[in-house]
């Protein structure tokens, strides 16, 4: 074999070595900057929920704070009022149950295309962050809630990121996220998690006023909180309410109004605790009205009701006081039987024990502002003449006389040919 073709076959042999050595290269680089975890891996499995002291939820234009208090979960942005301990035992919960389902390797320029966007004021670009954190205000860990990722794109990642809301058909089934301690990664949890709401009236415990059995209710006019505009009474919880007061000249009353008065509260709900530096500049006082309303078990209410003055909205403003008198001891009928008034007392210990844990709550609620519906509030923010009715006169069952009417009576029918 010549010497030439020898150099040359060296010189081949060569470039193969030196680009199976830079595919090597490349290789090695490429798996050094690979995502930490993998299909199945739960990156918080070994979380403790007895390290947790609070929780930062924020999003494009809220933010909520929950975090323990005097040993209380409280909303730290609403005045530290109670919060939803089973809200946040499920949220604590799905962040320890995450599970990788796809890896992708993207860094933090890629956030806007996986809705991590921190400079839009677009929720549903913005996403959530998620911080716990320790009682010292250390951070435990953090991760950013991107797009959520519908069924049918858990096999394609890629096309939910190009979406623009996270692809087509298919329900939520996973969300993209991004963990604090590895910024060059993204990936699709098995989970939506929904429950990592940044609205802090979210996490407010909703139990609120429940009036039942109610006797007599009065409102007063705007502004004139020691006036009554108008009052309703009844003998008992069950009858049929009375306007006071005269009723207008050819007017009636509209019992289908004053039947709704019936469980007004019975089944109350509010939006949202408003602190008292927001609400200054929401509430006008001249507007203010108060209802005083007894019930058959003996609590008193007031509530003073305002129109929540922002743009867009028909809710209200609502501050809540309440008393009872509540009879510890039951009377007992002459002559009753030892075995029925032992099961009688017993039985009326725990009506005893319902009422005075059902004031012990509702008084909690007292120097709080409230917002509400309208749809709450409807049936008693009524002025007096909405309660008549146009007065409809009775219809007369008396026969009509027409014994005195002319009466017309008909030519007689004439056949022809016959005369008659």
């Amino acid at each position: 074999m010549k010497i030439k073709t020898l150099v040359t076959l060296y010189a081949i042999v060569l470039l193969l070595a030196a680009g199976v050595a830079v595919a090597k290269f490349i290789q090695n680089k490429e798996e050094s900057t690979a995502t930490r975890f993998e299909r199945g891996y739960k990156p918080f499995s070994d979380l403790s929920s007895g390290e947790i002291e609070e929780i930062d939820l924020k999003g494009a234009d809220q933010t909520a704070t929950i975090k323990i208090i005097d040993g209380k979960w409280v909303v730290a942005n609403r005045e530290n009022y109670p919060a939803n301990v089973q809200n946040l035992q499920n949220l604590i919960r799905t962040i320890n149950d995450i599970t990788v389902a796809q890896s992708l390797e993207a860094g933090e320029s890629f956030n806007p295309r996986f809705g991590m966007d921190s400079s839009s004021s677009d929720p549903a670009m913005h996403g959530t962050t998620v911080t716990l954190k320790k009682v010292d205000g250390s951070v435990i860990t953090r991760l950013q809630l991107g797009k959520e990722v519908k069924s049918n794109e858990n096999e394609d990642p890629m096309a939910a990121m190009m979406s623009g809301g996270g692809g087509g058909g298919g329900g939520a089934s996973g969300r993209f996220i991004r963990l604090s301690d590895d910024p060059e990664s993204v990936y699709v949890i098995n989970d939506a998690m929904t429950e990592a709401q940044s609205n802090p009236a979210e996490w407010l415990v909703s139990d609120f006023i429940k009036i039942a059995n109610i006797t007599s209710i009065s409102l007063s006019p705007a502004g004139k909180l020691d006036e009554v505009a108008w009052s309703v009474t009844r003998p008992n919880s069950t009858g049929t309410f009375t306007l006071d007061g005269d009723v207008q000249a050819g007017k009636e009353i509209d019992a289908t109004a004053l039947s709704a008065l019936n469980n007004v509260f019975g089944y109350a709900n509010f939006e949202d605790v408003v602190s008292a530096k927001a609400a200054e500049g929401l509430m006008n006082t001249s507007q203010t009205q108060r209802a005083l309303i007894t019930t058959a078990d003996g609590f008193r209410y007031q509530l003073d009701i305002t129109p929540k003055g922002a743009a867009g909205t028909k809710n209200y403003l609502m501050t809540v006081s309440v008393s009872a008198d509540i009879v510890k001891e039951r009377t007992k009928p002459e002559g009753e039987d030892s075995d029925i008034a032992k099961q009688a007392d017993a039985d009326y210990a725990k009506k005893v024990k319902v009422g005075e844990e059902k004031l012990a709550f509702e008084k909690s609620l007292e120097g709080r502002i409230f917002e509400v519906t309208e749809f709450t509030v409807q049936p008693l923010m009524k002025k007096r003449e909405e309660f008549y009715a146009v007065k409809v006169p009775p219809i007369s069952t008396t026969p009509t006389n027409n014994y005195n009417q002319p009466r017309v009576t008909s030519p007689p029918v004439m056949f022809p040919g016959t005369g008659q």
